[in-house]
């Protein structure tokens, strides 16, 4: 309950929880958070996720709830859809078939490092710019104390 709480006063709208009883999930509905929940863990839900379920089961289940449906992969009736960010990213090493790949973020991130390290390497990076510097008379303090034996 103590995570939900932290999602929720951090701004989130919703939860989709995983792997928790249906006690837990009716006592955070009571509690004023908004629960996705999948078939198997329904109680209190005020909206429900449905995944790969073949798109005929999906329109009927959206078509007969009454608390939005939002699909991974499962259909046209739903009120929304929802993808996982390492699928969007092409984070995954072998993608699902469900998944479409919007970018590749590791190609990207790898691309950033090496211009990084490239930079450390020359010396482009760090500049002046990028640090900050001690004021004269604390750096005087500074140094002397250095100096000073123990």
């Amino acid at each position: 309950m103590a995570k939900f709480c932290k999602f929720h006063t951090a701004g989130a709208d919703s939860i989709l929880p995983m792997g928790i009883n249906n006690e837990t999930l009716e006592f955070v509905s009571k509690n004023h958070v908004i629960v996705y929940g999948h078939v198997g863990a329904l109680s209190g839900m005020k909206a429900m996720s449905i995944e790969l379920t073949p798109i005929e089961v999906s329109n009927a289940i959206a078509k007969k709830l009454r608390v939005p449906v939002i699909n991974i992969a499962a259909g046209g009736a739903c009120d929304g859809s929802e993808m996982v960010d390492a699928d969007i990213f092409g984070l995954m090493a072998n993608p699902a078939s469900h998944t479409k790949t919007y970018g590749k973020f590791l190609k990207w991130a790898s691309e950033r490092y090496r211009e990084w390290g490239e930079d450390v390497r020359t010396g482009a990076y760090p500049e002046d710019k990028h640090g900050f510097h001690m004021e004269e008379k604390e750096l005087d303090k500074f140094l002397n104390k250095l100096e000073q034996k123990y």
